[in-house]
């Protein structure tokens, strides 16, 4: 026997269903259970600095002061310019200020400034084991060469002059930095 299925009989059923989906939870079994992930992240502030110090040495930065004395010919200063900052060294601007043994500015003869990348000056012989690099050349005022100099790395340096005055004279030369002598920002993510 055959039931047929009446229009109150089909619309009981629809309820019967509708009633049932709405009474099943909308969440998955395991919803109900929470997880929690948690990273550390941390970013470091490095400090940048250099400073001229004599070759081997490592004193507190302070200016660097070369004295010069009554000669006709060519005088050399050899110096390391020291890294102190926890970033590769890229430029850097040197502050010059010469004077003469009166006290005044004239007549000072420009210092040129010479890297000798990749190796060492011999003062002995006055040569480079690396490759010389011209930085440049002032008497006063700023020099701002460009650099490669690794975190905590020295880079050695040559001074020379030649001085026609009968008179001997020092030179002060302070290196200043900024965030923009060293090299760009990193993003590192994990």
């Amino acid at each position: 026997m055959k039931r047929r299925l009446t229009t109150n009989s089909f619309v009981a059923f629809t309820l019967a269903i509708a009633v049932a989906l709405f009474a099943i939870p909308a969440q998955p079994a395991g919803a109900a259970i929470k997880a929690n992930s948690a990273k550390s992240y941390s970013a470091a502030t490095l400090s940048w600095g250099a400073y001229f110090a004599d070759p081997g040495t490592t004193p507190s930065p302070a200016p660097y002061v070369a004295n010069w004395i009554t000669s006709n010919s060519t005088q050399l200063d050899y110096l390391d310019l020291i890294n102190s900052g926890g970033m590769a060294l890229i430029g850097a601007t040197f502050a010059i200020a010469t004077i003469t043994q009166g006290g005044n500015q004239e007549g000072v003869p420009k210092i040129t400034f010479e890297s000798c990348v990749g190796g060492t000056w011999n003062q002995t012989a006055n040569t480079c084991s690396g490759t010389i690099t011209n930085l440049g050349n002032q008497a006063n005022g700023s020099l701002s060469p460009t650099l490669s100099v690794a975190k905590g790395a020295r880079l050695s340096v040559r001074l020379s002059v030649t001085k026609t005055s009968r008179t001997s004279w020092s030179s002060t030369i302070s290196v200043k930095t900024d965030r923009t002598d060293f090299r760009a920002g990193t993003t590192t993510n994990s």
